[in-house]
């Protein structure tokens, strides 16, 4: 569905926008706490220690040393988003499916 989608099992949050897709780590870069959207705020808040950070994963209070992790993303030949969490993108990637 469109917006921001949470993914338990590989603790990531699938943001779609129309046609855009993009992936952003739940884990907290403080101590790997899991993350939680609020949609009301518009950020990704740490419920153990704290941290915030900005709807593009960016920190701006608390204790998180770095940004929330960006993942490429590709299509499987069936048609399901595959999501590579071994690399890391910039905070502008995103991936279009026609």
């Amino acid at each position: 569905p469109e917006g921001v989608n949470f993914v338990p099992a590989f603790r990531l949050f699938v943001i779609r926008e129309r046609n855009q897709f993009h992936v952003i780590s739940a884990t907290c870069t403080h101590l790997g706490c899991t993350t939680e959207w609020k949609a009301k705020e518009g950020e990704f808040q740490c419920p153990c220690h704290g941290s915030k950070f900005k709807a593009d994963g960016q920190p701006f209070a608390g204790p998180a040393p770095r940004g929330l992790a960006w993942y490429p993303l590709s299509v499987s030949g069936d048609g399901f988003l595959v999501v590579d969490s071994g690399k890391s993108v910039p905070p502008t990637y995103r991936f279009a499916v026609a």
